[in-house]
């Protein structure tokens, strides 16, 4: 009789190997060049307003545009790869953000450009919550947060990446050479992803029947696997996932605080990496230095997002977001306070891109962890799709708050609101959920 293996059993038995590290540099990549065609047009938009003789705030609906076709590609494409897998997403959405951004250095007016970008968006929707799926569910318990850890240093060294580019090709190529650089990568990256990638044991276990691809997959962890093995799962799994199985009975509340949580936090990622190099320019900053200011936000996203990989294994996740969401509105104030100067300005920008950067990785984490396999793509995309909500409703608003001619100053103090709302969601899913840490969750 063939021998029965417990998939999740086998999984946190086995030492962290080469093949999940691949998976999850693989998936890091993905999220790196995600970021960076998301955030280019940040960079550029001082630069593109002043070639096409836009007023400010002009480039506010061409924000949302893209961000727009992010939530459409995350909320449909999550469920689609609960059904279809992973992998298959993950390279078409490679493919279509390289074509978008590469049609992008064609438009040469805003509606153009409006709707390039909402196509582009689509792709970029789609990547991140596969991508995170994807790594969870070749990561045992005990390596799950540096796994996911790193695949979102993927996400903030893109768009410091992004920054620096734009920084160097601008002043000598012009904003186009940005896009041409943002669509050829994923295009060379896809057909290494199509070879190089495998499904998830834990979604093709969940559909049934698919025993021997299965043994395939894990004897690349494990050579000793039999072919012939039946393999099982322990977790709550269906055969088919629904959007409506995030609000039964234990989901509902802790639902729609994630997404509280996702919605805030976007709202101040959003705004600051599509607006800070423009308010920056406005309080009087070259435009380099202006630039510089929101590669230092990244950079200190990314500080914040190895840091959460430490934190998760060490503190209760709910008390220490609620604490990062309060810093990072403390240091959203103090860049009103600073306003105008270049080098006080990068180093406050820095600190509250660690902590707002940083609380986005543990938000994705905790929603990773509190879904079993079948419906984990989904629960990622939605909660992500109301972030993308927020990336739309923020660029929009934070546009139209500069258009009335609100000074920086202003418009930085009214950007503390989010942060303060997202520490209160935290601490109420504080009081409502399990007192447990990341690491104790199984999934």
């Amino acid at each position: 009789m063939s021998p029965a293996i417990e998939l999740d059993s086998f999984i946190n038995s086995h030492p962290l190997g080469r093949f999940q590290v691949r998976i999850a540099l693989f998936c890091a990549a993905v999220l790196f060049l995600d970021s960076f065609d998301s955030a280019a047009l940040g960079y550029i938009a001082p630069a593109l307003a002043e070639v096409w003789h836009l007023p400010r705030g002009a480039l506010g609906p061409v924000f949302a545009s893209g961000f727009l076709g992010q939530l459409i590609g995350a909320v449909v494409a999550g469920p689609v790869a609960d059904r279809v897998g992973r992998k298959s997403v993950i390279v078409a959405a490679c493919i279509a953000f390289g074509l978008g951004a590469l049609a992008t250095t064609q438009a040469s007016s805003l509606p153009t450009l409006l709707i390039l970008r909402l196509l582009t968006g689509l792709g970029l929707g789609a990547a991140l919550p596969n991508a995170v799926a994807l790594t969870t569910e070749y990561s045992s318990v005990a390596h799950r947060s540096r796994m996911l850890v790193l695949v979102f240093c993927g996400i903030t060294l893109g768009s410091v990446t992004a920054g620096l580019t734009a920084a160097r090709l601008l002043p000598v190529f012009g904003w186009t050479a940005v896009f041409w650089v943002g669509g050829a990568l994923p295009l060379i990256l896809a057909p290494v992803l199509a070879r190089g990638l495998s499904e998830s044991p834990y979604l093709l276990a969940s559909k049934g029947n698919r025993d021997r691809q299965i043994a395939a997959i894990l004897r690349r962890m494990d050579p000793d696997v039999p072919p012939d093995a039946r393999f099982t799962l322990q977790e709550e799994h269906t055969a088919a996932s629904s959007p409506k199985q995030l609000f039964t009975t234990g989901r509902r509340v802790a639902t729609i605080l994630l997404w509280v949580i996702v919605f805030m936090n976007n709202l101040e990622i959003y705004v600051f990496a599509s607006w800070l190099p423009t308010l920056a320019r406005a309080s009087g900053l070259a435009q380099q230095a202006s630039v510089l200011t929101g590669v230092a936000l990244q950079a200190g996203g990314f500080a914040g997002t190895l840091a959460m990989g430490w934190l998760l294994d060490r503190f209760t996740i709910e008390r220490m977001m609620a604490v990062n969401y309060a810093a990072a509105a403390a240091f959203i104030g103090l860049l009103a306070v600073v306003a105008g100067d270049g080098q006080l300005m990068g180093w406050v920008a820095a600190a509250a891109g660690f902590c707002i950067v940083g609380g986005q990785t543990g938000a994705n984490a905790l929603i990773a962890y509190r879904h079993p396999t079948y419906i984990r793509a989904t629960a990622l995309a939605w909660a992500l799709g109301s972030g993308r909500v927020a990336s739309i409703v923020g660029p929009l608003g934070a546009g139209w708050v500069i258009s009335l001619g609100w000074s920086t100053r202003a418009t930085f103090l009214l950007a503390v609101i989010p942060a303060l709302c997202a520490s209160a969601a935290v601490l109420r899913l504080h009081s409502r959920a399990p007192q447990i840490g990341v690491c104790d969750v199984r999934v």
